[in-house]
């Protein structure tokens, strides 16, 4: 049996959403929830940005000696990045793709397919790029840590806001702009204390 849910027309406009898996009861009970914490969005604690879009797969290889690692989004997930049959491209394709580079300490995320794995890049990582099928999300250490930022959104508060915010017909996807609407807890000392009983 269906469950009918009332939305505030600010809420409905602010999101520009009115289909019903947006607003499945779930959901809201878990934002609800969020509503009680201190949070802050994605873009005001990273510099967001997703991977290359032309398409450089002519230049794929899998011998490492000719250049650097090109991610894909099967390479996303596990919270580290997979090594299964990887593959690279020249360095001179590397050296075009500034825009889409990706440093040690990102979150990686993927934002077409199996949306919602995520990976942290390793400190010691390598020069690495990716498709555009990756976002990039990379934390203003003075704001958050990568780490914290990886294993909130790998939560069930992270999950179902990410799943929340995907839209398509055809194809799903999440787009960059949407991540204004994923929220993360920030605690202090005084919410810390109360998690941990102390008075």
């Amino acid at each position: 049996m269906a469950t009918a849910v009332t939305a505030r027309y600010a809420e409905i406009f602010g999101v520009r959403r009115i289909d019903s898996e947006y607003f499945q009861p779930r959901y809201l009970v878990l934002s609800s929830r969020l509503d009680k914490v201190r949070t802050e969005t994605i873009p005001t604690l990273c510099l967001v940005s997703d991977g290359n879009h032309p398409s450089v797969s002519r230049y794929f290889t899998s011998d490492p000696r000719v250049g650097t690692r090109y991610l894909r989004g099967q390479d996303i997930g596990g919270f580290f990045l997979g090594d299964t049959n990887p593959v690279h491209v020249p360095w001179f394709i590397f050296n075009s793709l500034r825009r889409s580079h990706i440093l040690p300490g990102d979150v990686l995320l993927s934002i077409v397919g199996t949306i919602g794995m995520l990976s942290l890049v390793p400190k010691d990582a390598p020069a690495l790029t990716g498709s555009c099928k990756i976002a990039i999300l990379r934390p203003h250490e003075e704001k958050i840590s990568p780490e914290y930022l990886a294993v909130f959104l790998a939560s069930s508060y992270g999950q179902f806001q990410i799943h929340r915010q995907t839209r398509g017909a055809v194809q799903m996807g999440l787009i960059l702009e949407d991540m204004r609407f994923i929220r993360v807890p920030r605690f202090g000392a005084a919410e810390v204390a109360v998690c941990h009983g102390v008075p």
